[in-house]
């Protein structure tokens, strides 16, 4: 979990035990961090309790947060039973569940953040075996890793905050989420539906050419393209506003916007 100012609450990791967590494992959980099993090692309504009672609301006293305060959800249900909601409650937690298949354009992680983790954990594996002279990450030293990579990625804080304020959440403010996104498909089947299959591949081609672009803008920077493209204009640094209308040309040109 984050908090909206970019700050990495301490994480749970799951296995896949019956019953208990080898020893080389725990040696190697970076203190305060959370460790939790199950059948198949995915999160269950019992860990995320036993993460939200024992890890994550000690962590929000440990940091003098100010309650209530507000956690932003998917929809899975391992993150909502009675003992949970009774807890939350008590302890001025406001659960708030994101609308199914939303994800993609309102959880701020989803926006902002994996996507560069991602190539930082790539770039992070190599060098954190080279020096610890191993040749492969196990689930003994799986937590080491992860620390390390957490540890080493840059503007962790600034990415995250740009998910937050791409995803409208913080602060609070509607017309940032890219709604357009849900009607990418609509208008493809709209074309088809027209006879125009020609349009439509067309249509699909630049949708995939401007995901690819976007995969590899700098991290963080998105959100910050999407606002300044409902505004019409780049507002921001001098020096990326190349960029912006480079991605700006190709926003429109997927997505059907006139000049």
């Amino acid at each position: 979990m984050y908090r909206a100012d970019g700050i990495r609450a301490p994480p749970m990791l799951m296995y896949s035990y019956k019953k208990t967590v080898p020893k080389k494992i725990i040696e190697n959980i970076p203190k305060g961090w959370g460790i939790g099993i199950s059948d198949n090692g995915w999160m269950t309504s019992e860990t995320f309790y036993e993460y939200i009672t024992n890890i994550f609301y000690p962590w929000l006293v440990k940091e003098s947060t100010q309650f209530p305060v507000l956690v932003y959800m998917d929809n899975h249900s391992s993150h909502l039973n009675l003992p949970l909601v009774n807890f939350c409650r008590e302890k001025q937690i406001e659960l708030i569940m994101l609308p199914p298949n939303s994800t993609h354009i309102i959880q701020p992680l989803d926006i902002s953040f994996f996507h560069p983790f991602k190539e930082i954990w790539r770039k992070c594996v190599p060098k954190w075996k080279n020096q610890q002279g191993v040749t492969r990450v196990t689930k003994e030293n799986f937590p080491l890793v992860l620390q390390f990579t957490l540890n080493n990625m840059p503007n962790a804080e600034k990415v995250v905050q740009s998910g937050f304020r791409g995803a409208g959440l913080h602060p609070f403010n509607a017309k940032a989420v890219d709604y357009d996104i849900l009607n990418k498909g609509k208008k493809c089947k709209q074309t088809l539906n027209n006879n125009d299959t020609e349009n439509c591949n067309e249509v699909t081609e630049k949708q995939g050419f401007l995901q690819l672009l976007e995969k590899n803008l700098p991290a963080g920077i998105l959100p910050d393209f999407k606002k300044a493209a409902s505004n019409g204009s780049w507002t921001g640094d001098v020096e990326k506003k190349a960029l912006f209308d480079y991605w700006f040309n190709i926003y429109k040109k997927s997505t059907g916007i006139s000049d």
